[in-house]
């Protein structure tokens, strides 16, 4: 608190020595149970679930990817 006259700063990074914990696995947990819940939502016969879905998964990239390349393109 009041660091007007701070003439030094001091930053602490936090680094995980070991590596290798259940963080590392969370992302591709996360990608294999959107998948699952799409294929469990056509299979039990909920096909509008299974197709916002799939446009979560497959059009909104695509829609940014190419809105990406339009704004480069056009810079």
């Amino acid at each position: 608190a009041g660091g007007e006259n701070a003439e030094e700063v001091e930053v602490i990074v936090w680094t995980d020595e070991e590596g290798g914990g259940m963080e590392d696995f969370l992302p591709a947990l996360f990608c294999l149970g959107f998948i699952g819940a799409t294929i469990a939502s056509f299979a039990m016969g909920y096909k509008w679930i299974g197709y916002g879905a799939l446009a979560s998964m497959v059009a909104a990239p695509a829609i940014f990817v190419v809105t990406c390349f339009v704004v480069i393109f056009t810079l």
